[in-house]
């Protein structure tokens, strides 16, 4: 008999919860709840992009004449000491009309390789660049960079003025992004250097 009363008391605290459960959460009364985790779910997913970057690169034979005729900026950036943790500051002069140009500065970390990586960057003041920037002794480079919008693209022509070097890199919204170059840009591409290397900006510094 005690098992029994067990038993019956089981199955109403089940009938009970079971009842509430199609009360609140059957139908369509969910959807509140869903839309709130799909909201959250988003939220999540936009922060891990950011900071994320997509890009491929690619060495070029020459610089193309479209891109002389694009915006440019002056970039010289230098790397503090560390390994697995690259932390870069950056002077970009950018040229106006009449010789006029605009100084920022910017401090970057970048983690990983290959296609994506973390990047963070914010910009900063002259002050804390001049203060660094002897840190970078040794790990400097400079370059005259085009930019050239696309198709909703924006290829970035390199020029190195330390050495006879150019590339172009594009960001994209996902590794499977097919690249098609553009017909001013064709021409001078020699072959694809994503995640080489001998191509990357912090080993090109040394």
């Amino acid at each position: 008999p005690g098992l029994l009363v067990i038993m019956e008391r089981l199955r109403a605290r089940a009938t009970a919860a079971f009842n509430q459960f199609a009360t609140e959460w059957l139908g369509d009364k969910a959807a509140g709840f869903f839309r709130d985790v799909d909201a959250v779910a988003d939220r999540i997913a936009q922060s891990a992009r950011e900071g994320q970057e997509i890009e491929r690169k690619y060495l070029l034979r020459f610089v193309p004449e479209k891109a002389h005729d694009s915006r440019w900026v002056d970039i010289a950036q230098g790397y503090l000491p560390g390994s697995k943790l690259q932390e870069r500051i950056r002077r970009v002069s950018i040229h106006h009309g009449g010789g006029r140009k605009d100084l920022h500065f910017y401090r970057t970390v970048k983690l990983g390789e290959g296609v994506t990586r973390t990047e963070v960057e914010e910009e900063t003041t002259e002050a804390i660049f001049l203060a660094m920037w002897p840190l970078t002794r040794r790990r400097r480079l400079r370059k005259r960079r085009f930019e050239v919008d696309v198709d909703g693209l924006t290829w970035e022509i390199d020029e190195f003025r330390n050495r006879d070097l150019v590339l172009a890199e594009v960001e994209l919204d996902s590794e499977d992004d097919e690249v098609t170059f553009p017909d001013w840009l064709a021409p001078a591409v020699q072959r694809e250097v994503t995640g080489e290397p001998e191509f990357l900006n912090v080993n090109l510094a040394r």
